[in-house]
């Protein structure tokens, strides 16, 4: 089989092999919350092997879960991040993915949008630069913990409530560099809300930096944060400049776009 055979090939298993596992996703519903292996497998009309595979796989993804308790299988974290990416941030999403477009063009860096929600930071759009460098980042992907400038700028710009609930929470220490006392997170807080700029330097991921500012809303308080995420390389001075001084003026036109702020 030739190279262009081949690939064509390849091409239709995957195509196959995902037209499967959708399969296997669209029999949870109100009425089938849960399924065991077996259930999947004779519901489905899969092979045992084929369902096995299928569902370990969408399982390490995230798009299911297994209760440890009963076996049975139920929709993941992944599935609930895209619906809430889908339907609560559409209308953000829209106005401001022009705005990340031409931040990451004049910036020559990558850019992203994130929200708070119970699960904490979540990354709802991301525009990846051509240079080589690019973040391990993904659309619906969760930040934990305050080591990351989207989530410092989204608590510093939130309710005092919700932000004395993160710190009592704890810090997830990702790297040697993330900041884990709790009163030193406080005071880096209000640093960032008298800013209105957050910084971080190794502290989510030791290769990489990042500057994120506040997407306001009417009521003062942050809908999104829009940040800048760079190689630790070019995160000297005179480049966090440039990036805070592009970060802020962006994520101000975009509240003004959404209408929040005058």
């Amino acid at each position: 089989m030739d190279g262009e055979n081949a690939t064509a090939a390849e091409e239709r298993s995957s195509n196959r092999t995902l037209s499967k596992g959708l399969l296997l996703l669209s029999l949870f519903d109100l009425e089938h919350p849960d399924w065991s292996l077996r259930e999947l497998r004779e519901e489905s009309g899969l092979p045992k092997t084929t369902t096995i595979r299928l569902v370990k796989t969408l399982e390490s993804h995230g798009y299911l879960s297994c209760n440890a308790t009963t076996g049975r299988y139920h929709l993941g974290p992944s599935i609930l991040k895209a619906a809430y990416v889908s339907f609560s941030h559409s209308e953000l999403v829209r106005v401001a993915h022009p705005f990340l477009e031409a931040l990451t063009r004049e910036t020559t860096e990558t850019s992203g949008l994130t929200v708070w929600t119970d699960l904490g930071p979540l990354l709802v759009d991301v525009v990846f630069t051509d240079r080589m460098f690019k973040p391990h980042l993904w659309l619906g992907m969760t930040l934990p913990g305050l080591g990351s400038a989207a989530a410092r700028v989204l608590l510093a710009f939130n309710k005092e409530s919700r932000m004395e609930k993160a710190l009592l929470a704890g810090e997830v220490a990702r790297t040697p560099y993330t900041l884990m006392d709790r009163d030193l997170l406080r005071d880096e807080l209000l640093k960032v809300r008298r800013d209105g700029v957050s910084f971080e330097l190794r502290e989510w991921d030791l290769s990489m930096g990042a500057v994120a500012a506040p997407v306001l809303g009417g009521d003062g308080l942050s809908r999104a944060s829009l940040a800048v995420v760079v190689p630790i390389e070019r995160c000297g001075d005179a480049e966090m400049r440039a990036y805070t001084e592009a970060v802020k003026q962006v994520a101000g036109s975009i509240s003004r776009e959404l209408g929040s702020i005058e």
